[in-house]
């Protein structure tokens, strides 16, 4: 049989093509078969920076990830000190020395999206983060149809009650809507003839002086009520709106000597140490602050409960606090280093395990279902499931504007409407200039 000569080069083309892909399940050409499956080829080291995490926390994890990759060392470099961690990552991505894996506040993404790699689009998409976490994720670490970052664990704003007080008091129930909790107020507070709170209700109403988290339960109630506290769009502070101003109002007339709901002012002690010595009987934290109060008091007789919502609400929320793991853009082993955190991240048994070495609410989907029962956790698993964040990086910044405004509001040197508004420009003022 002749052939044609185009029919010889469709031939001989169809030729080559297969030749080709045998090499590449052969493993004869670079980047093909034997470095594409098979990992005991990949020799390097992955250096992780975390904070405020222990290092042993990481060794199943590590483990797991070594028998698929055994020439592949992890190097976990923990900080305790925040501010320390921060700017010893902004020096070493100065002189280009940034570890390939490191954890950011789930805040921060704004700040940190030209120093950081996604996930490839081939890897890990939206979609998935959808799959495996509660939709806060997403909102907080999906950018432009790309990854940036995934977590181990979410923790969220709770209502935090001594048991004793509530039962000295008669009061049988937490509140579930802030109305049950302002008519607890009244009854679980206590005054001198000479006018000193000495027994105080919640430990609300005041700025971070003496209560840790007051930017976030501000925040929740802003959210709670409908407020967008910033739009991301124009990239301003968008919190003086007509219920932006009510939630503000309602938080700040708890420290209010005038105001029948007075239960808190600024020369209590600092809202954990007043809990832990039974002076306050409601308190609005976190899981992680869970440990501080045993510290202070392991005989404590506490339980947790679900954050008030208003009465009228058709929608729960709740807020969130964590971090996520996130890749450098100087890493020479991106890829390898996204592997480690999906894998870290998203594999049940690795999550879990994490879970199991700290006692903090999973991240994952699955754990979240199968921790929904659990007498400790329960309670913050299931509120990550309509948890809700908000456009704002510099967090530390934007945090000290709310507590100055607090302060003014609450010292009458300034009316509500002014502390507002200077407060709004500052804010507008940071998000112009994250890190």
């Amino acid at each position: 049989m002749n052939f044609s000569k185009q029919q010889l080069i469709i031939f001989g083309g169809i030729v080559v093509v297969i030749m080709l892909f045998v090499f590449i399940l052969a493993g004869i050409l670079p980047g093909s078969k034997n470095n594409a499956t098979n990992p005991a080829s990949i020799n390097g080291t992955l250096n992780v920076w975390v904070y405020n995490e222990d290092p042993l926390s990481y060794s199943n994890i590590i483990s797991a990830f070594n028998s698929t990759y055994p020439n592949v060392k992890i190097k976990i470099k923990p900080f305790t000190d925040y501010n320390v961690y921060k700017q010893s990552l902004l020096e070493a991505m100065a002189t280009g020395g940034a570890p390939d894996v490191f954890m950011i506040p789930s805040t921060e993404l704004p700040a940190y999206l030209n120093k950081i790699i996604p996930a490839s689009q081939t890897t890990f998409t939206p979609l998935n983060v959808s799959q495996y976490f509660p939709g806060v994720v997403g909102q907080d670490f999906v950018s432009g149809g790309y990854v940036y970052g995934l977590p181990l664990s979410v923790d969220t704003l709770s209502l935090i009650y001594n048991k004793d007080l509530f039962a000295k008091a008669g009061v049988v129930f937490p509140p579930a809507t802030w109305q049950d909790f302002l008519s607890d107020i009244p009854t679980l507070t206590s005054v001198s003839p000479s006018g000193d709170i000495t027994q105080s209700a919640a430990a609300i109403g005041t700025s971070a002086s003496n209560i840790d988290d007051a930017p976030d339960i501000l925040s929740l109630l802003m959210l709670q009520t409908g407020t967008q506290i910033t739009d991301k769009t124009s990239g301003t502070a968008s919190f003086d709106s007509s219920t932006g101003i009510n939630a503000i109002n309602f938080y700040t007339e708890f420290a209010d000597p005038k105001n029948k709901y007075y239960t808190w002012n600024s020369n209590m002690p600092d809202s954990l140490d007043a809990f832990a010595q039974n002076k306050v009987a409601m308190i609005l934290d976190y899981e992680s602050s869970l440990s501080a109060i045993k510290a202070k008091n392991n005989f404590l007789n506490y339980g947790v409960s679900p954050m008030p919502e208003p009465a009228s609400s058709t929608v729960f929320v709740s807020y969130p606090k964590y971090f996520g793991y996130v890749v450098s853009r100087q890493s020479k082993m991106s890829s390898l280093a996204w592997t480690f955190i999906i894998d870290m991240t998203t594999v049940s048994q690795n999550a879990d395990s994490y879970v199991k070495a700290t006692g903090e609410p999973p991240a994952l989907l699955t754990l979240i279902n199968s921790y929904s029962g659990d007498p400790n956790l329960s309670v913050f698993v299931k509120q990550e499931l309509y948890a809700r964040s908000w456009y704002g990086p510099s967090r530390d910044q934007i945090n000290q504007a709310f507590s100055n405004m607090i302060d003014a509001i609450n010292s009458k040197k300034t009316d509500v409407g002014t502390a507002v508004r200077q407060a709004k420009d500052q804010v507008t003022s940071i998000l112009a200039n994250p890190l």
